[in-house]
């Protein structure tokens, strides 16, 4: 409540993004917050039925973008520039013969 009372947080996506950072640490627990969220906030706000649906949904559609999103180790990192490598250097023989 304290977000949206005093630090103008307007959107379930900033409060989950930003004011707790929430949506970069973990995906699923802030889908599991979401709903309480925007409960919080629409109390907060005087949204009605459409507006919290709106916010919800809205939240959902940005959280979506962080699922599949490759993690990238060090030894991920490494494995991958190693074939890149490998893959060009085949490349360039096959190109010369």
């Amino acid at each position: 409540m304290y977000a949206a009372t005093h630090e103008f947080c307007e959107t379930a996506e900033d409060f989950l993004a930003r004011r707790t950072r929430l949506a970069f640490v973990d995906v699923a627990a802030a889908e599991q917050a979401l709903p309480r969220v925007v409960e919080l906030l629409a109390s907060a706000k005087g949204w009605g039925w459409w507006r919290t649906r709106r916010e919800e949904r809205a939240a959902r559609a940005f959280l979506e973008t962080f699922k599949g999103a490759p993690t990238s180790t060090p030894a991920a990192a490494a494995d991958a520039s190693a074939t890149s490598e490998k893959g060009g250097v085949e490349e360039k023989a096959a190109a010369a013969a």
